[in-house]
């Protein structure tokens, strides 16, 4: 009997495809939860600064908001597509700075097998013939 390979469907990320009820019009395969956390992050860190700009000078953050918001909301947007669309080493921008960042973590450290190696890069080798 063969088993099922339910890793596959583990790997799926989640996703909505409907609002209330209604299907979503420009998603027809659905918007990805992450995808729904980034934006969601991205547009609290904008209120964060926006409320304490606010609380530093209401005058400059109204100045801005009325004549700025064409501005700020492109730029929103262009920090929107730049997490989702551009792919760098065929990987989207959320897992390729989670690989550079575990890579500079674990630069110039020698792994083998998952375990640490205790001899540094470079270190001459020298094997010892025993008996068989």
């Amino acid at each position: 009997m063969v088993e099922y390979d339910y890793t596959k469907v583990i790997r799926q990320p989640i996703r909505v495809y409907q609002w209330r009820g209604k299907a979503l019009p420009l998603a027809t395969n659905g918007i990805k939860g992450s995808q729904i956390a980034a934006t969601g992050a991205v547009l609290f860190v904008v209120f964060i600064i926006g409320l304490v700009l606010f609380s530093i000078n209401p005058k400059m953050v109204m100045l801005v908001v009325t004549k700025g918001w064409l501005l700020i909301a492109a730029s929103i947007g262009v920090v929107m597509w730049i997490l989702f669309s551009i792919s760098w080493d065929r990987k989207n921008a959320f897992t390729f700075f989670y690989d550079r960042i575990r890579f500079k973590k674990r630069q110039g450290k020698a792994l083998e097998h998952g375990s640490m190696v205790d001899m540094p890069i470079g270190t001459k080798i020298c094997y010892q013939k025993g008996r068989r």
